[in-house]
């Protein structure tokens, strides 16, 4: 953002959950983390 452009559209806070939560991301990374999170389950 620059000064005088415009601001977030919802909450500061809700701006940065929201880009935590919801990834932008290509179909095999999500693949490949819960891949690995459920080889790590399975280990424990």
């Amino acid at each position: 953002m620059q000064a005088g452009g415009p601001g977030y559209e919802r909450g500061f806070i809700e701006h940065w959950v929201h880009a935590v939560l919801f990834h932008e991301a290509p179909p095999w990374v999500f693949t490949l983390a819960y891949t690995a999170f459920a080889l790590l389950v399975a280990l424990a």
